[in-house]
């Protein structure tokens, strides 16, 4: 990440941190200490503040990227402003460029979510069921101390895997996943329903209020059921991997 904003970089540093998302392994607060970079092959993500001193961030990241041989998932740039030109200098880099003022780390986190749900599938090249799902709960922002959150896990495996069970009443699963874990129903309704609205209520992103139409301000929340959390969160999944696997047709296709 390259920002001047020391206190903002801070702050997004323990976002990310809590998140259980990302790290941020590596930051410039000017553009003397972007250029020193010496490649992106260890970052999935690069953030860059495209008015730093020196040299545009854009510049700098065209330097480097020509330094590099693992490219990152993501390159974005902050820009205080856009223009025929910065538009096409970021295409034929493939770099996503804002036109926004950032103010303070959840709405650098906010951009990060939204670039997920926008375009997050189109560098995956395989769909790890497994590793989705948990990074679907952690973008939900489920806590994992709480007992409902393995109970989410679960249940979205065996149902993304069965798709027969999507005709099961949700008395059913808390039976199902009772049985699992030797528990009654009513304490694992009970455990997740908890672990739904706790983690919700602490905070609702970008990815949260998009996904399940949750308003931004607190007057305007109202919260998903687990119900419907485990619907949009199953059909979520299986728009990912259809993706994927259909672009993976159409390159192999082109070979």
């Amino acid at each position: 990440m390259a920002h001047n904003n020391p206190a903002l970089v801070e702050e997004f540093a323990a976002l990310l941190s809590r998140s259980g998302l990302y790290e941020l392994v590596g930051y410039a607060y000017t553009g003397e200490g972007f250029e020193m970079i010496e490649s992106f092959d260890l970052y999935d993500i690069v953030i860059v503040k495209d008015a730093l001193t020196y040299m545009p961030g854009i510049y700098m990241v065209k330097k480097i990227l020509q330094r590099t041989t693992i490219r990152p998932e993501l390159i974005l740039v902050l820009t205080p402003f856009s223009n025929a030109f910065i538009r096409n200098l970021c295409q034929s880099l493939d770099i996503i460029y804002r036109n926004v003022a950032v103010t303070n780390a959840f709405h650098l986190m906010d951009l990060l979510y939204k670039y997920d749900l926008d375009e997050g599938a189109r560098h995956k090249k395989v769909f790890d069921t497994q590793y989705e799902i948990i990074m679907m709960l952690k973008k939900c922002g489920l806590q994992r101390r709480y007992l409902g959150y393995k109970y989410f896990e679960y249940i979205l495996n065996l149902m993304f895997h069965d798709p027969n069970l999507a005709k099961k009443k949700m008395k059913e699963l808390y039976a199902l996943i009772g049985e699992h874990f030797h528990a009654s129903p009513a304490s694992v309704e009970k455990a997740m329903r908890i672990c739904l609205k706790q983690s919700l209520r602490q905070h609702t992103n970008y990815y949260v209020r998009t996904l399940f139409g949750i308003g931004e301000h607190p007057n305007q929340q109202t919260l998903p059921s687990t119900t419907t959390f485990i619907q949009v969160c199953l059909n979520r999944l299986k728009d990912q991997k259809t993706y994927v696997a259909l672009k993976g047709m159409k390159n192999r296709a082109q070979i």
